[in-house]
C-alpha cells in the first residue's frame, strides 16, 4: 500500500487505505427517478421542490430483490447495492438571453456506505455525502 503524503482535508485521525476492488463501481443495470415540481412566485422566479431515486445495480433481479450477503463478506457487501433517495429545492431564475440559472439544494437521505478492509486495525467506512448544492445553466431535462 502507497500512503499518499502531504495534508489533506479531514485528514485528522488514523490513516486509512484504499485496496482495490473494495469499492463498488459500475453495474449491468439502472434505475432512475427524477420528480420536480415548477412552481412559479412571480414571473422570472420559480422555486423547485425534487425527488432523485435510484442507483447501479450488478443485475437487473437486484432492482427489486436484493441479494442476502453475510456480514463477514466485506466484497459483496459493498457490492450490494440499495436503492437511494435524495430530496431536496432548487431556485430557477429565468435570464434575459433565454435560459434559466438554477441553484438547487439536495440531501441524499440513505447514503451508502462502503467498508474499506484495513491491513492494520478494523475496517474503515466510506459513506457519500449527505448535502450537495449544484448550479445551472439551461434544463437538463
Amino acid at each position: 500500500m502507497i500512503e499518499p503524503q502531504g495534508t489533506f482535508l479531514n485528514s485528522a485521525g488514523n490513516s486509512v487505505y484504499l485496496a482495490p476492488f473494495t469499492v463498488p463501481f459500475g453495474g449491468n443495470a439502472m434505475a432512475v427517478i427524477n420528480l420536480e415540481a415548477r412552481v412559479p412566485i412571480s414571473k422570472s422566479i420559480r422555486v423547485v421542490p425534487f425527488y432523485d431515486g435510484g442507483n447501479v445495480f450488478r443485475r437487473i433481479g437486484d432492482i427489486f430483490n436484493p441479494p442476502d450477503v453475510p456480514a463477514n463478506d466485506v466484497f459483496r457487501q459493498n457490492l450490494r447495492a440499495l436503492w437511494t433517495h435524495t430530496a431536496g429545492i432548487g431556485l430557477r431564475l429565468k435570464t434575459p438571453i433565454g435560459g434559466e440559472f438554477g441553484v438547487d439544494y439536495g440531501r441524499l437521505l440513505n447514503p451508502p456506505r462502503f467498508l474499506i478492509p484495513q491491513t492494520v486495525g478494523p475496517n474503515a467506512i466510506y459513506q457519500l455525502r449527505q448535502d450537495q448544492i449544484h448550479f445551472r445553466f439551461s434544463q437538463a431535462f
